[in-house]
């Protein structure tokens, strides 16, 4: 998803409560569901902020799916927020 569109919608991520209560919070942060790139991947940054490929490499690709960035855009686009 080209910046313009994703920056604005994932910078103020956060996981649907549906995934994030209380019971089930240790065992998703356990299990990469539901991490943000902001504060869980500490990952170096390039001059747009975007993390840098090398970094975001060391992780397998899939687990990307479950932050809470990916959440947002997903549901942003099929839900045709913010006229996506």
């Amino acid at each position: 998803m080209p910046n313009f569109y994703a920056k604005p919608i994932a910078k103020n991520a956060k996981c649907p409560k549906s995934f994030w209560n209380k019971p089930l919070s240790y065992a998703f942060k356990k299990m990469g569901v539901c991490k943000n790139f902001r504060d869980d991947y500490k990952y170096r940054r390039d001059s747009d902020g975007n993390p840098l490929i090398e970094d975001c490499n060391k992780v397998n690709f899939i687990n990307y799916y479950a932050s809470a960035e990916s959440l947002e855009l997903f549901d942003a686009l099929y839900t045709n927020k913010y006229d996506l």
